[in-house]
């Protein structure tokens, strides 16, 4: 009886070889995915920081000197923010090879050195002189950003979607396979028996 189980092992570390191997492709798919995911999250924030930003030195431009302080402070963090998440996307970028990495920080840096710039306006000269600043220097600024980070946000977006169903396809694959080779060893254990 031992020398008819020994099919039925072989069937099993066979088995047991192959959902391992599905299961670090699987892992490798995941990964992908969620980078993919990572990145048009992160692009999306820094947007969505970016214009938080536009609003603030709007604000400071536009409301009384009573109001600056609060929205001075908030500009601030949000400022920092927006450098980090220009950092943090360029390491995200550089691991996918995108053609963009190395250019959002500095991109972003730029546009809050920009809108620092109208901020202090704001405070020392004026509604006049900060909306001038912001159309001179803030706005082109702001294209630019908006101009490189969208395509950004919704190229990742189409590849996390994509890489989502690629992993679905072969995730249904590889249980179709494991399912089939689970069979075979079923089926080889039981003809071993009756031997």
């Amino acid at each position: 009886m031992q020398a008819a189980l020994r099919p039925a092992l072989a069937a099993l570390l066979l088995l047991t070889a192959a959902a391992l191997a599905g299961l670090l492709y699987l892992g490798t798919l995941v990964e992908r995915q969620a980078r993919a995911a990572e990145v048009a999250a992160t692009a999306s924030e820094l947007r969505s920081i970016s214009r938080s930003l536009q609003r603030d030195v709007l604000l400071m431009a536009l409301e009384d000197e009573a109001a600056h302080a609060k929205t001075v402070a908030r500009f601030d963090r949000r400022n920092a923010e927006m450098a980090a998440m220009g950092e943090r996307l360029d390491a995200l970028l550089s691991a996918e090879g995108a053609p963009e990495a190395g250019r959002m920080a500095a991109l972003h840096r730029d546009l809050g050195q920009a809108m620092a710039g109208m901020r202090d306006l704001a405070l020392s000269q004026g509604r006049d002189a900060a909306w001038a600043y912001q159309q001179a220097e803030v706005l082109p600024r702001e294209i630019s950003a908006a101009r490189t980070n969208d395509p950004i946000i919704e190229r990742f977006r189409t590849e996390a979607a994509a890489r989502a169903a690629s992993l679905r396809d072969r995730l249904t694959w590889i249980a179709a396979g494991l399912a089939v080779l689970g069979l075979l060893g079923v089926a080889w254990v039981l003809r071993a028996g009756r031997r």
